[in-house]
């Protein structure tokens, strides 16, 4: 359900950008960017908020185990905050750069913050602290954190006009 809403906000983004772009209209381009952007808002941050609220239910239905249950709800507040960042990324790379052509450069980007960051800091926090599931979602959220960067830098050096 976290991704559903995201990736059909990506998909809609890059068909409407790539038109836009083959019609030259730069007004266009830049008004869906900046709708892509906000929707996303719009839809990260409530189910965010929302699973972070209902955090104890979300687990009991798949597990009931009382230790699963005290590591998902001890470690949901840094999925929920990489949630956020990981939809507004997933628009920025799935939707706005591949509408401009550049699935290149998200690929490339993505790997190397996976490999380069995002896995090391994982394997770290999982052999040498005590963070546990935490140390997962911080991965993940590093991860996101520099494609996200990554693509915002790509989209404001691209020439649309």
């Amino acid at each position: 359900v976290w991704y559903a809403v995201t990736f059909a906000i990506s998909r809609a983004a890059a068909t409407l950008i790539g038109k836009a772009l083959a019609e030259g209209s730069v007004s266009k381009v830049k008004l869906y960017m900046k709708l892509t952007l906000f929707n996303t808002f719009l839809e990260a941050v409530p189910m965010a908020v929302a699973s972070y609220f209902l955090r104890d239910y979300l687990v009991r239905v798949f597990q009931h185990d009382q230790e699963v249950i005290d590591l998902f709800t001890g470690s949901i507040w840094v999925a929920c905050l990489g949630l956020v960042i990981n939809h507004i990324q997933t628009n920025m790379n799935q939707g706005v750069l591949v509408a401009f052509g550049a699935q290149q450069f998200t690929a490339w980007s993505m790997s190397i913050a996976c490999y380069a960051a995002g896995l090391p800091f994982v394997l770290m926090t999982i052999f040498f602290t005590d963070l546990k599931v935490i140390g997962i979602f911080l991965g993940w959220t590093i991860v996101d954190t520099i494609t996200l960067i990554a693509a915002v830098v790509k989209t404001w050096r691209t020439d649309i006009e």
